[in-house]
């Protein structure tokens, strides 16, 4: 009984060194000290850490404050973002299925995102455009059909005329001009 109680308090004792590098490691990783000491800028440490922040930045520096902007698979992390905007709750990108299999072409999409009001949409795409992982693919429909529905998404996302800034995950559209 006594060996049983030793191998517990052992085993506690171990897994809290652990807990505490784990978290010891990743606070060192994310080096807040640096910003809240000085040697470092809000800016400077939020775009090192939160990959879409330069689109957030650009919205809230480059357009109206009434500038409203449809945020998709963004993961409604909207606290740097100073502008209105509009994202799905819980299924991130489902306005934005419906709208797609609800349109024939990306003119009768882009008709769609004007309409919620939306003068800017930021998307994470990476995810979106593949094909095994997307939540645009209906695996009821036949591959044509789904591709079909793919390509209208990508004309509206990736859209050169219409893109303000672009990465390989994430795209910054204009709604309309």
């Amino acid at each position: 009984n006594g060996g049983f109680h030793a191998v517990i308090k052992v085993s506690v004792i171990v897994l809290s060194v652990f807990g505490i590098l784990v978290s010891a490691s990743w606070f060192l990783q994310t080096a807040p000290l640096r910003t809240v000491l000085g040697g470092e800028s809000r800016d400077a440490y939020l775009t090192r850490n939160i990959d879409y922040y330069p689109y957030y930045q650009w919205l809230n520096k480059e357009t109206d404050p009434n500038t409203k902007v449809w945020l998709i698979n963004m993961r409604r992390d909207s606290y740097h973002l100073d502008r209105p905007y509009i994202s799905d709750y819980l299924f991130e990108d489902w306005a934005l299925r419906k709208m797609i299999w609800e349109s024939r072409d990306v003119q009768e999409l882009k008709a769609k995102a004007a309409a919620t009001g939306a003068d800017y949409v930021l998307a994470r795409h990476d995810f979106l455009f593949d094909y095994k992982l997307s939540t645009i693919v209906d695996d009821k429909k036949a591959p044509a059909e789904n591709e079909a529905k793919m390509n209208i998404a990508r004309q509206f996302l990736l859209d050169k005329a219409s893109t303000v800034r672009a990465d390989g995950r994430f795209s910054l559209v204009k709604v309309s001009d």
